[in-house]
């Protein structure tokens, strides 16, 4: 299916695609403010640039990438790396839209992980297109699943009664 014409559907293009959009920014960033920012940011990216999708999944893996740099950027900005925090609050505390033990082991694993599990689980994506989303070879998707999956593993050992 090809998607033509993203000015005139952008509507259903961001009614369709925030909710997932939100939700893996939210596993990079966990905080609401700048995850609407960086959401803000790739739709209007799309919204002004000119993009010939192939496919429904093309534009999941545009956006998914777009996410991603602007994240990147984030972490970079002279904002994020003078922010003090002054109280100590877990960041993962506010995240109301947790519902399970594991949602919440997955959110104390490290960025990397978390990414990776969130598309791999969440998302329903394979390990070829995680691939062409962080731009690491499938082996390094592989193996980065296997340690974050042994992570887990340790983490909810703890909890649950299981081999």
């Amino acid at each position: 299916m090809r998607v033509d014409g993203i000015k005139r559907q952008f509507e259903d293009v961001v009614n369709i695609y925030y909710p997932m959009l939100y939700r893996f920014v939210y596993v990079k960033l966990a905080s609401e403010h700048s995850v609407d920012d960086v959401c803000q940011e790739v739709f209007c990216t799309l919204y002004c640039k000119d993009h010939d999708f192939d496919s429904e999944f093309h534009l999941k893996c545009w956006l998914f990438k777009a996410a991603l740099l602007r994240c990147r950027k984030f972490w970079r900005s002279s904002w994020y790396n003078n922010v003090v925090c002054i109280d100590n609050i877990d960041i993962y505390e506010s995240y109301d839209k947790r519902t399970s033990e594991v949602e919440y082991a997955v959110s104390e694993l490290p960025s990397r992980y978390r990414t990776l599990i969130h598309l791999y689980y969440f998302e329903g994506l394979s390990i070829k297109e995680i691939s062409s989303i962080v731009e690491q070879n499938e082996s390094t998707i592989s193996s980065a699943l296997h340690r974050a999956r042994g992570m887990l593993k340790k983490r909810l050992k703890e909890d649950y009664d299981f081999e």
